[in-house]
Order: structure tokens, then sequence, then C-alpha cells
């Protein structure tokens, strides 16, 4: 932040006829000072289950990536990697056709032949290389329905 004073101690007009008016201060913004917003966030869809050598789960890999602002996000894995350390808010929606759905300690069972959907949401803390993924313990040979999403973003960065 920048500021400049001016004092108007002569009432007299100026030159070009007009009185000492307006503020005495002035204040403005100093842009060169100003640090590039941190932006992580991210949303995909249509995903497909892969399985994993690195975890015990099947991984969701996505076809459509809605957006993956800073790139934290790799739709070929499925895996979320923590570049900037702050707090994050994560949500998921699964909608299967024809089948019992579960995630983690979540579970949906419902014998109707429709479809069934369960849908959850986390705020964590993370530091910087930290993952998050979806993680799948279910038939290999299930899959999920294409408006099944996953999305994360940056609430704020740790100072």
């Amino acid at each position: 932040m920048g500021s400049r004073t001016r004092s108007c101690s002569n009432k007299a007009h100026s030159p070009d006829g007009t009185a000492c008016d307006g503020y005495n201060t002035q204040c403005e913004s100093c842009n060169e000072k100003r640090r590039p917003p941190i932006i992580s966030a991210f949303s995909v869809s249509e995903p497909r289950s892969v399985s994993s050598p690195e975890t015990e789960y099947k991984l969701q890999q996505y076809t459509t990536v809605n957006i993956n602002e800073g790139k934290d996000f790799n739709p070929s894995s499925g895996i979320f990697t923590c570049s900037k350390a702050g707090v994050y808010y994560f949500t998921a929606t699964l909608i299967k056709k024809r089948a019992d759905v579960s995630v983690d300690l979540v579970q949906y069972d419902d014998t109707d032949k429709g479809h069934a959907a369960i849908s959850n949401s986390v705020v964590l803390r993370l530091d910087t290389d930290d993952i998050v993924y979806l993680g799948w313990c279910d038939d290999p040979n299930t899959s999920l329905e294409k408006w099944s999403s996953f999305s994360g973003f940056l609430l704020y960065p740790d100072i």
C-alpha cells in the first residue's frame, strides 16, 4: 500500500482558476509487491477402475477433466498430489447401475435394480506431497456410471 499527502495552505485559486479542492491524502495498492494467488482445484468425471501396484485399492482413472488448476490431480492415475500445504475440501459422488456401492466406511445397499449413488465430502489439512485418491474395494468387473465425479480444492494455504 502506498500513500501520498499534499498541503493546501494557500487557499487562493490556482493559475487555471480552480480552487485547491479534493482530498489531502491519496492511497493506492502497489502491484509490484502482490503475490500471485495460490491455486489448486480439480473436478473430474467418467471414472474407470484400474488396479494400482502402489495401494491395496483399485483406483479410478478419469476420462473427463472439467478443471485442473494447479495441475495437482493426475487423471491417468486418479491421484491428487498436494503441491501447496494447507486446508483442502474434497467431494466424491459415485453412481453405479444395478449394484451395491461402497467407499471406505460408508455403505449403500439397495436390492432395487435401479441406480445406486453415494456421496461423501471431507475437509483435510495436507502437507506438500501428501496424496488423496478414491480407493475402491469391489468386484474388479464392476464399473461406475460416467456422471460419477471427484473434486477438490484448496480452501486456504498454510502461511
